[in-house]
């Protein structure tokens, strides 16, 4: 019983550090904002920051990290539909939901990009589910052309998000998606 106490206790902690770094990100820029900072705001000590974090770089990443893991969870639930499809839409229609849900967390992230592996791991996220897509759509065996093609295609897709953010997101997802399969496609017919 002590533990599930202790646990729940700890919980609440890395959520209040995380609520109060996200709350100064607003205020100034990710560099600018010490642990003592956080912790005054979240109105915890610095030994309890240490004791779950050493610095506020892994507190970002931490937050980074849970987004990641949420996108990822989705995304998962939603490839199967991806086979035989001839649109992304399956799995970045709820990705954009998401991304809707999570907007503010996100527009901190990627307007902190110097501080933040955002990009990189929402790079990777891409990448990665789109490798198999990509094979079986169409039919890139060659390992080399493969990465070239869809580093191409998953920066470009990263780039049209990161364009609808920051335009208040006032494009239908609908037409985003439909311009991610347009990129993806003109990239392979033109290459592939």
């Amino acid at each position: 019983m002590h533990k599930n106490s202790d646990d729940r206790r700890a919980k609440r902690s890395r959520r209040l550090l995380k609520e109060s770094l996200l709350a100064l990100m607003q205020e100034k820029r990710f560099h600018d904002i010490s642990a003592r900072d956080v912790t005054e705001s979240a109105d915890l000590n610095r030994g309890t920051f240490y004791l779950h974090y050493p610095d506020t770089l892994a507190l970002l990443e931490s937050i980074e990290d849970d987004i990641m893991a949420e996108a990822q969870a989705l995304v998962d639930q939603h490839l199967d539909e991806l086979k035989g499809s001839s649109t992304l839409e399956p799995v970045l229609m709820p990705l954009l939901d998401y991304i809707l849900e999570k907007r503010k967390t996100i527009e901190l992230l990627l307007c902190n990009n110097n501080a933040s592996s955002f990009l990189d791991k929402l790079h990777t996220l891409i990448y990665k589910y789109s490798l198999d897509y990509a094979k079986e759509r169409f039919g890139i065996g060659d390992p080399v052309q493969l990465d070239y093609f869809l580093s191409f295609v998953s920066f470009g897709i990263m780039a049209m998000v990161k364009v609808w953010i920051s335009q208040d997101m006032t494009l239908p997802k609908q037409k985003l998606i439909a311009y991610a399969d347009a990129v993806m496609d003109s990239a392979a017919q033109a290459e592939f």
